[in-house]
This record gives structure tokens, sequence and C-alpha cells, in this order.
């Protein structure tokens, strides 16, 4: 198995449009093994792609879930964005 640096910069360019050699559901699947590897950056796209149902089908707590997840992990970019939303939400 390819380390989880090299399956998530893989799903990155396909979610960001560079790769068409797999979907974007594939992407979802890559993202998520690797956040449930420990990956915070992968655990952020899996929010982001519930919050647009991108590869899957949208849902606001699974978004909200992930998004905490890798806050917690330490990444900030999904803290930032977890912010916004429950701003958004009130949540």
């Amino acid at each position: 198995m390819p380390p989880v640096d090299q399956i998530r910069e893989d799903a990155k360019k396909v979610y960001w449009g560079s790769s068409k050699s797999k979907s974007m559901e594939d992407a979802f699947k890559s993202f998520e093994k690797c956040a449930n590897l420990g990956d915070a950056e992968s655990a952020r796209y899996l929010g982001i792609m519930y919050l647009r149902g991108k590869g899957i089908s949208k849902n606001v707590d699974e978004a909200l879930k992930w998004l905490e997840v890798a806050a917690k992990r330490g990444d900030g970019l999904a803290e930032k964005n977890l912010l916004s939303l429950r701003k958004i939400m009130k949540k």
C-alpha cells in the first residue's frame, strides 16, 4: 500500500480536477482511508466533501464531524472552516 501522503495527494489531484484517472467517489474513499489512519488534512477534505456534496451525498452533520476531527488533529484550515460554519449555522 502506498504511504498515506501519496494516497492523499493523488486524491487531491482528483478533487481539484487535475487528474481524471479516478472518480470523485474514489477520491472520497481515499480521503476516508487516510483520515481513518489519522491524517488531519484528509479529514478536512472529507468534511468539505460532505459539506458540498462532492463525491458523496451532502450531510452537514458528517461535515461538522470530520472538520472537528481534523481540527483536533491540528489542521488550522479545518479549525477556521469549522468556526465559520458554526457561525453560519449557530451551532
